[in-house]
């Protein structure tokens, strides 16, 4: 089963900056088609939870408190990047907004709510790896349209089972059919005991008493006359 890389936090892991976690329960589908792997980039790179929040302000990472965490948020990627390499990953779910995960958004970098276009530290380097990544909300779409395709497979798998089970029964009915053929051709070529004057019916006769060859058939209302000849006969040896 295909591995694929996807934030830890996603599935219930307490890897959140304030020791929570983003569960997505629509994600669980996803295991009927690939193997999961959970990683947190920022826990790798060494951050404590809790932690403090922290944002991309230019090429740099800073939390709340003016720490600058860029390196141990490169160090994160780095593991994320060689684990997918070790692994032959080539896809990966993250944490949208995040500032190691985010896919299409992330914080301003000033801790005022407001969101920009780019891409945390992560997803980024995975990306620019060739590896494709998916936010959660993207993750859900691709698995709504693997089961779709599933339950098509599915569909054809069945009608193709049924196709098969009825040519089978075809094949079958054929088989007894031709079976039942053959008896009758070896019941009418072998000798049969019930009927001992078969040989005069392929003669061409079609009574039931068996006849020497190139005489007439013997019929009932022949035996008067035979009769008054044998009488007739007798009667010319004893005048002679």
């Amino acid at each position: 089963m295909e591995k694929v890389l996807i934030s830890a936090c996603l599935i219930g892991d307490n890897t959140k900056y304030d020791g929570g976690n983003n569960r997505k329960d629509e994600l669980e589908g996803l295991l009927e088609f690939f193997d999961l792997v959970p990683f947190c980039p920022e826990v790798e790179g060494g951050l404590p939870t809790p932690r403090d929040p922290s944002e991309i302000r230019g090429n740099m990472v800073i939390s709340n408190k003016g720490r600058d965490v860029t390196k141990q948020f490169q160090e994160g990627a780095d593991k994320a990047l060689r684990l997918c390499r070790l692994l032959g990953i080539t896809k990966a779910i993250l944490k949208e907004r995040s500032p190691s995960c985010g896919t299409h958004q992330v914080s301003s970098g000033y801790f005022v709510g407001r969101l920009v276009n780019g891409m945390g530290v992560t997803a980024r380097i995975l990306s620019e790896a060739g590896i494709e990544v998916y936010n959660e909300e993207e993750a859900i779409t691709l698995l709504e349209r693997l089961q779709k395709r599933a339950k098509r497979k599915d569909a054809i798998h069945e009608k193709i089972v049924e196709a098969k089970q009825k040519k089978e029964e075809a094949e079958a009915k054929e088989i007894e059919k031709k079976a039942r053929f053959e008896k009758k051709k070896e019941r009418r070529e072998s000798p049969d005991k019930k009927h001992p004057y078969k040989k005069d019916f392929e003669k061409g006769y079609k009574g039931k008493k068996e006849f020497s060859k190139g005489k007439k058939p013997f019929r009932k209302s022949d035996k008067p006359f035979r009769q008054n000849d044998r009488k007739f006969d007798k009667k010319k040896e004893r005048r002679g």
